[in-house]
């Protein structure tokens, strides 16, 4: 059972029992901070986790230090992989 599982059980109970009080915010922050941490995890260590990782880099950086290119290892031990090519698209921010 993952931890957020396990969090996730902690507060129905807590909710159940009506004990929410002031730690709400606490057990909600507690929840997205180890999700967060969970998926560093999963990143840095695909060998464990299965998830894809950045595998390779081609081609000249632009001024962000940023690649042409990127080659993508779908899993740790697969024997092929994707390239996926820059766009210079930006998405969020101030270019969207």
């Amino acid at each position: 059972m993952k931890i957020t599982e396990r969090l996730d059980i902690v507060a129905d109970n807590m909710w159940n029992r009506g004990n929410w009080g002031p730690d709400l915010d606490t057990v909600k922050d507690a929840k997205e901070h180890i999700e967060k941490l969970e998926s560093i995890l999963r990143k840095v260590f695909p060998e464990k986790s299965g998830h894809f990782f950045i595998c390779g880099e081609l081609g000249n950086h632009d001024s962000n230090g940023l690649p042409e290119k990127i080659e993508i290892c779908p899993a740790y031990g697969c024997d092929w992989s994707q390239i996926y090519e820059r766009t210079d698209k930006t998405v969020g921010g101030m270019g969207s």
